[in-house]
């Protein structure tokens, strides 16, 4: 949760950006990183950015939702590895 809550400006940022997307797995989809018609608030932002920097923090944000939609599973006694598409899905539409 701690490295969704650092990065989630990043990623709101990403997301106005069109850089990454929802996927129906509940993870991040990337997008290409186009910098032209970027928003003036977000100018600064999209230029600091780099190709490789942006992966790893889109990276490491689906490698914890992964992480907490594994935790779902196994501190909920109702649950196996069977529903894990179902928890998926319920964290793609959040």
């Amino acid at each position: 949760m701690q490295v969704l809550s650092f990065h989630e400006d990043d990623l709101q940022a990403f997301k106005q950006l069109g850089w990454v997307g929802e996927n129906k797995e509940g993870l991040l989809a990337v997008f290409p990183m186009t910098k032209e018609k970027v928003p003036k608030e977000l100018k600064e932002f999209a230029e600091r950015y780099r190709e490789e920097e942006f992966r790893s923090v889109v990276g490491k944000i689906n490698a914890a939702r992964e992480v907490v939609m594994q935790r779902v599973i196994a501190l909920n006694e109702n649950f196996t590895e069977a529903d894990l598409p179902a928890v998926r899905s319920v964290f793609a539409k959040a």
